[in-house]
């Protein structure tokens, strides 16, 4: 029962993930049911995995990039975009989560580290209503980018969007290192990781207006 629960849990998050990326690029939900219902299989089922043989500290290495591979291999996405939607939609479930954490722990840093280590089912609930609020902003309001479908996204990508990916990918992969093994740099970790958020959404603005 147990498993099913936290089962359950990883799949509410993940399909609330697999929404935002495909919602950040203005691409219907619809047109990817099969592929997104595999997916949330095959994610949740490492996810955990990831938890049962403790191997958090690597949690942003590994689910990043089999959440890469999904876009990619399962929903045929050229490497490069989804790359992209990866690091987008990760990173802006990750500031959900640490958003949420800094309330639930009343602004203390011991215990935002506690509950960030060890309440990862609230979390899970907190992050997938977030993501799906956005999912819902984003398509009410039509907002995201379209030059992914665009008939223009056979154009080779800008090197100044793929050295802010690059960076980007190291930088959130470190995020859960920072967490467990050198917290006291956490923060720090977190702001290069936003920042370079805040740069490929730059980057991806310029590109959307230069289609």
């Amino acid at each position: 029962m147990q498993q099913l629960w936290e089962l359950l849990i990883f799949g509410i998050t993940w399909a609330s993930m697999l929404s935002l990326s495909l919602a950040l690029f203005r691409i219907r939900t619809k047109k990817y049911i099969p592929q997104m219902l595999i997916s949330i299989v095959l994610l949740s089922q490492i996810t955990y995995i990831i938890q049962s043989f403790h191997l958090a500290l690597l949690v942003t290495s590994i689910q990043p990039i089999c959440f890469f591979l999904c876009l990619w291999l399962i929903f045929r996405f050229k490497w490069v975009y989804s790359c992209i939607m990866v690091v987008l939609a990760y990173t802006m479930a990750l500031a959900f989560e640490i958003f949420f954490n800094w309330i639930l722990s009343g602004f203390n840093y011991n215990d935002f580290i506690n509950i960030y280590q060890e309440q990862y089912f609230i979390q899970g609930f907190a992050v997938s209503f977030l993501c799906f609020l956005s999912v819902f902003i984003l398509v009410k309001f039509r907002l995201g980018f379209s030059f992914l479908s665009s008939h223009s996204s056979n154009r080779p990508m800008p090197k100044m969007i793929l050295t802010a990916l690059t960076i980007g990918v190291i930088s959130l992969g470190c995020t859960s290192l920072s967490l467990y093994i050198w917290n006291k740099w956490i923060m720090a970790s977190y702001g290069i990781t936003f920042i370079l958020l805040a740069v490929i959404f730059h980057l991806s603005y310029k590109k959307e207006l230069s289609e």
